[in-house]
């Protein structure tokens, strides 16, 4: 009995089991049968399309990038000396402009003018000095004559007593020493006036060597007080400043910085590889830092791009070797009031000329770097090989792929496929650009 019942379970399953595969079956097929077959597009359908007849021309390539115009001269004034801040100009506050020549700020310049006349005095002192020794030079040299003289007497006088008690036998030997004792005084004064006329010119000299640092040192008190008056090199412009009217400032302090907007320059970084490949040189081998081509660029600020100003590349500053770049200094013309420090600029390069290519627009090549061109009123696509990308449009060589007198298409395709037939509007370049 209980067999049966299991049994009799088990078949019932399976009845339901095929029930549903049966109803799901069904289900596909009514499915299947509402579902629409899509059309076929005819064989003999033609397609509508936008051409343009290719040409070959000499292309000179506008190398595009990006810089920031900076001032050729910024200055960081430090003190040279301590004092206290004792004028002011009356516009020392940042952005603004003071003229060149201008008194930006005075320190005081008591304690340098009172320092230079104390050397006044110093220099003075030695002056006579050096004056007294001449004198005393002079009344020596006197001297010596005198004590010449006087000890040639006393030695003529020793010799007299001499020969009269030695070989005549006159007089005493007392007389001849006392006599000999005035030669050998007489010849020890004239000793020393000889030792002190050496000494003299060496004083003279230690002297002249004393006066000559005190001129120094009021050489540069005045220095000193000629850099208690600060004035602007140049038209500048206040960019930052720490000095305010009674504030002391030491030596060596920074407080005061310059800007020069009328000489700018713009530091241009350059992909290495456009760099070595379209930029201009004066010869074939590139000596990146004397022989780049000093050609005319175009700037633009990037918040107006209607205004142009003019600039030229003077030199290359550096190769970044983190960013693979050369960054060229291009000199802004001194006339145009339009650029500031900072601004973010785009810059136009005029690159080397190539010569015998296409150009293309970009929209017309697919993700495969394909381009469709109208061969026999039928569509072909061909291979291009890209020698130099611009923002809208390529540059391809003329030849190998595209040729000069091909019609591309410029229109957009859906489900381009080789050999599907097309029919076309030609349009030379000078009629899409008039379109565009």
């Amino acid at each position: 009995m209980t067999t049966d019942i299991k049994t009799k379970g088990i078949i019932l399953r399976v009845v339901l089991v095929v029930l549903i595969l049966s109803s799901a079956m069904g289900t596909f097929e009514y499915l299947k049968s509402m579902k629409k077959e899509p059309k076929q597009k005819a064989r003999n359908q033609v397609t509508f399309v936008k051409t343009e007849i290719l040409k070959a021309t000499d292309e000179t390539l506008q190398l595009s990038a990006y810089g920031t115009v900076r001032s050729q001269y910024i200055l960081n004034m430090s003190a040279q000396v301590s004092g206290q801040v004792v004028y002011t100009h009356p516009k020392l506050r940042v952005g603004n402009i003071i003229k060149k020549d201008e008194i930006i700020l005075k320190i005081d310049d008591t304690e340098y003018k009172l320092a230079r006349k104390k050397m006044e005095a110093q220099l003075q002192q030695t002056k006579e000095e050096i004056f007294e020794l001449n004198t005393e030079i002079k009344n020596t040299k006197s001297i010596i004559q005198l004590r010449e003289k006087t000890a040639a007497l006393h030695k003529k006088e020793m010799m007299r007593k001499k020969k009269l008690f030695y070989t005549e036998k006159v007089g005493s030997e007392s007389d001849y020493e006392k006599a000999e004792l005035k030669f050998l005084q007489s010849d020890e004064l004239l000793k020393l006036q000889k030792n002190k006329l050496t000494i003299l010119p060496q004083k003279i000299k230690a002297a002249e060597a004393r006066k000559d640092a005190v001129k120094q040192q009021i050489a540069i008190e005045d220095l000193n007080v000629k850099r208690c008056v600060l004035k602007a090199p140049f038209n500048a412009r206040i960019q930052s400043h720490k000095a305010e009217l009674g504030q002391l400032i030491n030596r060596g302090q920074s407080y005061l910085t310059l800007i020069d907007d009328e000489h700018l320059e713009l530091l241009l970084p350059l992909e290495s590889r456009k760099a070595v490949n379209w930029l201009s040189h004066t010869d074939g081998d590139a000596d990146w830092f004397h022989n780049i081509e000093k050609v005319p660029v175009e700037i633009r600020w990037v918040e107006d791009l209607k205004k142009s100003s003019k600039g030229t590349i003077e030199r290359v500053e550096r190769y970044d070797r983190k960013t693979r770049t050369i960054d060229l200094v291009i000199s802004i013309d001194a006339a145009d009031k339009h650029l500031i420090a900072g601004m973010f600029c785009e810059v136009k390069v005029p690159g080397k000329t190539i010569k015998n290519v296409l150009r293309i627009p970009r929209s017309t090549v697919n993700d495969q770097g394909m381009v469709y061109v109208v061969s026999n009123d039928k569509l072909l696509s061909k291979s291009i090989e890209i020698l130099y990308a611009e923002k809208d449009s390529y540059l391809v060589t003329n030849g190998n792929g595209l040729r000069a007198g091909d019609e591309l298409i410029i229109s957009k395709i859906q489900s381009a496929v080789d050999g599907i037939a097309v029919s076309s509007k030609s349009k030379e370049p000078a009629e899409l650009a008039n379109d565009e």
